[in-house]
């Protein structure tokens, strides 16, 4: 009998022991950190690293996109094999001509596009890596978000966090009432 108290005492340790490792990793994997442009260091430099890490999905809103090594990262995840999806403003696609090049150029990766069909504008910006690290703030995917505007990004690595704001894209995703699949004119040719 004290063998068989011994052991459930042993095993409802092991459990609790188990439960308290479990609640400490979370607690520890979840983390905040954030770059000003104009600084010691690099928002995009960080971004890009975030991009090169990312393993299974990533979800990318912004409002300009006209630094070609987003595109190039973007389009590197997307060919090794990472589920890539992009949301951005129609009208930024439509106006600036870097902006349409480099959605023609995620598109010819296989990158899907939605754009905004509402009247307001996609100023969302932000990206869901692997749905546990979240970036966001003020900074466009721009030279002069990096070296002449003053700009923040804020990293959260937080899981639960993350599969929210997963949810949050996929709504606006499945949207299509606000928001369209931006494709390429048939037979116009692209850089």
């Amino acid at each position: 009998m004290e063998l068989l108290t011994a052991a459930g005492f042993t095993l409802i340790a092991g459990a609790v022991s188990y439960v308290a490792y479990r609640k400490y990793q979370a607690i520890s994997e979840k983390s905040t950190d954030y770059i000003f442009s104009r600084s010691n260091r690099s928002p995009k430099e960080e971004l890009l690293q975030i991009i090169n890490e990312t393993n299974h999905t990533l979800d990318v809103a912004v409002f300009i996109l006209t630094e070609e090594d987003f595109v190039t990262h973007i389009c590197k995840a997307s060919k090794r094999g990472v589920h890539v999806r992009v949301l951005t403003d129609d009208n930024q696609v439509k106006t600036l001509s870097k902006q349409t090049a480099n959605v023609h150029r995620l598109l010819h990766c296989g990158v899907p596009i939605k754009v905004n069909n509402h009247e307001g504008i996609m100023h969302l910006k932000m990206m869901i890596a692997d749905q546990k690290v979240i970036t966001a703030g003020s900074y466009n995917f721009t030279y002069s978000a990096e070296h002449r505007n003053d700009e923040l990004i804020v990293i959260m690595r937080d899981r639960k966090m993350a599969q929210e704001w997963t949810k949050v894209f996929n709504a606006k995703w499945k949207d299509s009432r606000n928001y369209k699949s931006y494709h390429l004119l048939p037979g116009k040719k692209y850089a």
